[in-house]
């Protein structure tokens, strides 16, 4: 997604994995717990990557434009 003083939100799956790429400092973020923050590269790097894990193959999402914000919910897991 790519954009400037933009809002978007995102309904995934309960068990999809996915990984989050902020390319710009400028932006506001509200993901599910299992989510966690990595470290992309060392000194002046701005990408920030975010990862939760899951069955399947990882969906990519990348984040691209500074003053964004991001929200991310999940659907609940059905029981069988």
């Amino acid at each position: 997604m790519k954009g400037f003083l933009a809002t978007t939100e995102v309904l995934l799956p309960a068990s999809v994995p996915v990984r989050i790429d902020f390319t710009s400092r400028f932006t506001t973020r509200s993901l599910p717990e299992d989510f966690l923050e990595h470290a992309v590269g060392r000194g002046r790097s701005k990408t920030k990557t975010w990862t939760s894990e899951g069955s399947g193959a990882p969906l990519l999402i990348l984040i691209d434009g500074p003053l964004m914000y991001l929200k991310v919910t999940r659907e609940t897991a059905k029981a069988v």
